[in-house]
């Protein structure tokens, strides 16, 4: 079979063609394909790989400046066994210092670079998910033991009524008053969801027995993903929150797990080792006896949260004036209103009727003036102005004459003596 050979001619002829024309030959459907550049799309993609390498050299820097090791491009396989490897030698201790400090070096490149695969992040959600399944059961137990103990209306009820009304024992009615946290369980997810993260920070979780965690933890498991999901900083502090708890309660719920395979411990058989006090997980958690049965739901049952508006203040509207067009009458309106709003001004007759009301002073007053007769009332006057020019009430009047014009008058002479003044104005009277 010989093998077809182009000519020149029409190897040129291939590369030339006419794109434009060849399409005008072609069906409709082929005509709304767009040709492609390949090489704009090569160039776009040089830039780009460029640019993340540029990144990525700025970032090992940055973390080579901080003493932080940079991730090799190691296998995770081959990461994990280097870390086995490197720990069973420095295990040993048959290594000199300078060994050992190398081999910590290698050690600490070989764990980031093991944490930073995608294989390690895989291996721990699987894990993670193992361990729920492995507790699942006892925390779903575990939350119908206290829903059996606890009333819906818990949060309203004082140690005494749980005590009288709901004739709980008296350490657990105590251990629900305390312990607010265990409230949550008679809240709905839903209210959890879009609480405040700040309920849940104030809110004690010290001193909680392992089956008191159980339940707590199985009634929050639907409402955390959407905390650790949402991107807002409140979401975000209600997930720090869970993780605490969550934290807490497997390092409790590993610890119960151990003791159990070490020494044969179970919860229905808790005197089975020999620590002493509470040092058995087992010991501790039987405290609080939550095996007895009160009736109270077991289910998703939850108290109501009944939110009502608060009633609006009562404010008296100021009757306010229409605001006419025209501004004269705008001005109008605001004078008559200004007179109305105004206090009234004092009136002399007004005056005059406080002063009749009033009591009379020591001094005499007009009206008193007015009841005497005129007579008495001018010889009392000119009494009066006697007494005040006599010599010896006005010791420094002495060189100046003491008698008046009208006291000229009625002597007949300048001067004169006290006791004539008494005679003329005795015979005056008569």
């Amino acid at each position: 079979m010989t093998e077809e050979k182009l000519n020149p001619e029409e190897f040129e002829r291939l590369f030339a063609l006419d794109l434009s024309a060849y399409l005008s030959k072609v069906p409709g459907w082929v005509k709304r394909v767009e040709p492609i550049d390949m090489r704009e799309g090569v160039a776009e993609l040089l830039k780009q790989l460029k640019d993340a390498n540029k990144k990525t050299t700025k970032l090992e820097r940055v973390l080579t400046t901080h003493n932080i090791p940079v991730p090799q491009d190691i296998p995770y396989v081959v990461a994990k066994q280097k870390v086995i490897e490197i720990n069973q030698r420095i295990m040993g201790g048959d290594v000199d210092e300078k060994t050992y400090m190398k081999l910590c070096t290698e050690l600490e490149k070989c764990t980031t670079t093991m944490m930073a695969s995608d294989e390690y992040h895989e291996e721990l959600r699987q894990h993670e998910a193992q361990w729920e399944e492995q507790h699942r059961s006892e925390n779903k137990l575990a939350l119908q033991k206290l829903r059996r103990h606890m009333p819906i209306n818990v949060r309203f009820l004082s140690e005494e009524a749980l005590v009288k009304d709901c004739k709980l024992p008296k350490p657990i009615a105590r251990k629900f008053k305390r312990t607010d946290v265990l409230s949550l369980i008679r809240k709905s997810p839903d209210a959890l969801e879009k609480s405040h993260p700040g309920i849940l920070e104030n809110m004690k979780t010290g001193g909680l027995t392992l089956t008191e965690r159980r339940a707590l933890y199985e009634h929050l498991r639907s409402v955390a993903p959407k905390w650790i999901k949402a991107k807002d900083e409140m979401s975000q502090r209600k997930a720090q929150w869970h993780a605490n708890f969550k934290t807490k309660f497997k390092e409790g719920a590993d610890a119960a797990t151990a003791h159990k395979n070490n020494h044969g411990c179970a919860p229905t058989t808790p005197n089975k080792c020999k620590k002493i006090g509470m040092q058995c997980p087992f010991k501790a958690d039987a405290q609080v006896d939550y095996s007895g049965d009160y009736g109270f739901p077991t289910g998703g049952v939850y108290e109501q949260d009944e939110v009502t508006k608060a009633p609006k203040p009562f404010v008296k509207e100021e009757s306010k004036p229409q605001r006419p067009a025209n501004p004269m009458a705008a001005a109008i309106a605001a004078k008559g209103l200004a007179k109305k709003t105004s206090q009234p001004k004092p009136s002399f007759l007004g005056e005059l009727n406080k002063k009749k009301a009033a009591p009379p002073n020591k001094r005499t007053s007009f009206t008193a003036m007015k009841a005497i007769p005129q007579k008495k009332r001018q010889s009392t006057q000119r009494l009066d102005t006697n007494q005040e020019k006599d010599p010896r009430r006005n010791p420094g009047r002495k060189g100046r004459s003491s008698v008046g014009p009208g006291r000229e008058k009625v002597c007949g002479k300048e001067g004169g003596s006290r006791q004539d003044l008494g005679d003329a104005l005795q015979t005056q009277r008569r």
